[in-house]
């Protein structure tokens, strides 16, 4: 044999033995089962290549080991199917077919004795028998290898570079096996040459499917980052949280080759989706949590999988989800790994939009509090410029009766605007966190009590107490406050009858103030404690103030207040 031939073929050997130990090594490291059998596929490549180079160094006086060339051979055509499947499913019953061919075939040849040598000529049956090896062989590889060209048309660019290297890699050693058996024992040494550097040059392809090397992938994705760069503007500086979420869903697709998607906060609330349907995203957030990497989760009963990856924010862990196609867990790992660099960037994007969100909610708060406050001022101002102009045009001729009307009616609005102005005051510090207060053991019957005295009962009321005799930390002054605002609220809106009662329950004390009226209406229930929030009481003064002062008194010294239904009616 030409020495430059021979070099060819322990480079061959080395390559293809080298491509399969470093899928291997990656299998180990996590890479997954379809890693290993392509390890193996590559492997039984580099096993005949080798086993080809122990007979031609023992005259070919070992008859087994051309029979092992054989079923390794067929057997790296097998395990491409496998590798297939690991994707792409194929049926039980075909891959028990491709099996049982591949072995019957492996059989029929070593039955066949067929002569093993250096510069053999095989003819008649010998020669069908050697296109039947050729044609099992390509036949497990050639509709793999079809399918894997087809699939990367839609992947991201390193999934896309990967199949269809991969593809191109057996496609090749399928055309330069029939290049050679066709030639045979004809070809000159300058067409061996070739022969064996065509199929040296496979090697690297295999490589770049299988193990390509960081710097590679950069090239490859190189025109993807700087489409995505140029998007990063349009993503990052999206002026709601929902367009920054549909935009960034889309890119994130687009990076792991993804098809459908979703976004959704710490609780679990999807706030963007992508080719499903919500109820279907609403699904699968119940389902699916971010763990600290991103990961690629598979779906029951789907050749899909989900890739999870978490999006940090100043809320809590959103996630973000994209159902890959079933080529992620290989061909897509630098893709998963690069997902989760971009969802640390949706994250600082959603944190930009909170707070913008946030601000503008606060600036709309801001103003609706002074024009609600203005004008719950104006109306009692109102009041008090008006009688004060009567009294102050002539008092003297006014009569006795009508002038105490007038200054009863002043001072009446005038107790009005001072405890709107108080409950103002009161609200700012609490909202400065300016709020003093002295946390000390208080008598809760006691308090109970100076709060009936502040807010007296109406003459068509009736009011029940039946508090436990217990001491609780709070400030007592406040805790006064809030239960005589709370009289005042159940008298204002309520029945004929207000109780407030009391019970332990964990170490606390729950106290209830109850009113036999009508109840709260449904739409009003979720901004109960927000100020100038007001029931559709006809008639009744108020600023709305009240509860939200309630509210944040007692969290001011570690209690807090809800709303409950009263059956048949009522409020709790």
């Amino acid at each position: 044999m030409d020495e430059s031939i021979e070099w060819l073929d322990y480079v061959l050997l080395a390559g293809f033995a080298l491509v399969s130990l470093l899928a291997f090594r990656r299998w180990r490291l996590g890479g997954g089962r379809a890693m290993a059998i392509i390890g193996g596929a590559i492997g039984l490549l580099a096993l005949v290549s080798g086993i080809g180079k122990i007979g031609e160094a023992t005259d070919y006086e070992y008859r087994f080991l051309f029979d092992i060339t054989i079923a390794a051979f067929l057997g790296s055509g097998y395990l491409l199917i496998l590798f297939r499947h690991q994707f792409l499913p194929v049926p039980r019953w075909i891959r028990i077919g491709a099996f049982a061919i591949s072995a019957g075939a492996a059989g029929y040849l070593i039955a066949q004795q067929l002569e093993y040598g250096p510069d053999v000529q095989y003819e008649g049956s010998e020669y069908a028998a050697l296109l039947l090896l050729l044609g099992v062989w390509a036949a497990s590889v050639f509709e793999p290898s079809i399918q894997f060209w087809r699939a990367g048309r839609k992947r991201p660019k390193v999934q896309r570079a990967r199949l269809r290297s991969l593809s191109a890699a057996y496609l090749g050693i399928i055309a330069i096996l029939i290049v050679a058996i066709a030639l045979g024992q004809d070809a000159n040494q300058t067409v061996s040459n070739a022969i064996q550097l065509a199929t040296l040059a496979l090697v690297p392809l295999l490589a770049a499917a299988v193990v390509p090397p960081r710097w590679l992938r950069r090239v490859w994705r190189a025109p993807e980052e700087e489409a995505l760069r140029a998007s990063r503007e349009l993503v990052m500086f999206a002026p709601d949280r929902q367009t920054l979420s549909s935009r960034a869903l889309d890119w994130a697709a687009r990076l792991v080759g993804g098809d459908a998607g979703y976004i959704a906060t710490p609780g679990g609330d999807v706030i963007a989706e992508m080719g499903m349907p919500h109820d279907d995203a609403c699904d699968l957030a119940a389902r699916l949590h971010p763990h600290e990497r991103p990961e690629a989760v598979p779906l029951a009963g789907e050749s899909s999988r989900a890739i999870v990856a978490p999006i940090p924010t100043e809320q809590g862990i959103c996630s973000l989800v994209v159902l890959s196609g079933p080529f992620a867990q290989l061909f897509g790992t630098d893709e998963i790994e690069r997902l989760g660099e971009y969802a640390e960037e949706i994250g600082v994007a959603l944190d930009r939009v909170h707070l913008i969100e946030e601000m503008g909610r606060l600036d709309q708060a801001r103003r609706a509090f002074i024009a609600n406050a203005a004008h719950e001022l104006r109306t009692p101002l109102t009041a008090i410029l008006g009688f004060s102009s009567m009294v102050a045009a002539d008092p003297r001729r006014m009569p006795p009766e009508q002038l105490q009307q007038a200054m009863e009616a002043v001072h009446r609005h005038s107790l009005r605007m001072r405890t709107l102005v108080n409950n103002l005051l009161d609200l700012t510090q609490i909202d400065a966190g300016k709020l003093n207060v002295s946390v000390v053991p208080v008598s809760l019957p006691e308090a109970a009590r100076q709060a009936l005295e502040s807010a007296p009962v109406p003459e068509d009321k009736s009011v029940s107490l039946d508090v436990p005799d217990v001491k609780v930390v709070a400030d007592r002054l406040r805790l006064e406050q809030v239960i005589a605002n709370l009289l005042v609220n159940a008298y204002k809106y309520g029945g004929s009858h207000v109780s407030v009662t009391g019970h332990k329950e964990n170490g606390s004390v729950v106290v209830s103030v109850i009113d036999n009226g009508l109840g709260i209406a449904e739409p009003l229930r979720s901004r109960l404690f927000e100020p100038f929030v007001r029931g559709a009481a006809v008639g009744k003064e108020g600023s709305g103030l009240g509860l939200a002062i309630v509210r944040s008194l007692l969290r001011a010294f570690g209690g807090d207040i809800w709303y409950e239904d009263v059956s048949p009616h009522g409020a709790r």
